[in-house]
């Protein structure tokens, strides 16, 4: 028969071995879990999806035939001052709404 001191530490021995196998567990659990776990959200796998490379060739063939001017042609425009403009008077703009219109109709330093 056992001594008590003997049941005692084989008592110890056993929680022992039991505690150290369910940390063991519990830790390789956690490797494993991290390892394989992402850290990509759904909307972060929408956003790195690859883009399509196809080009319309419509949309070339408009690029192609518009037109072109030069400097020589801009530099004839002659651009006309507006009548505030021309008196010497700033415009001042009253309101502006939300869209960036105006709310009402400008009015003129005098």
């Amino acid at each position: 028969m056992p001594s008590k001191k003997e049941a005692k530490s084989r008592g110890i021995l056993v929680v022992g071995i039991f505690t150290l196998l369910s940390v063991g567990s519990w830790v390789a659990f956690t490797v494993v879990r991290n390892a394989t776990k992402t850290t990509v959200t759904k909307v972060q796998q929408n956003q790195i999806l690859p883009l399509e490379s196809l080009i319309d060739e419509a949309v070339i063939k408009r690029v192609r035939v518009r037109r072109a001017y030069e400097d020589a042609i801009l530099d004839s425009v002659v651009s006309r001052p507006l009548p505030a403009e021309a008196s010497g008077r700033q415009p001042v703009v009253e309101r502006v709404s939300s869209i960036g219109q105006l709310a009402s109709p400008s009015a003129t330093i005098e």
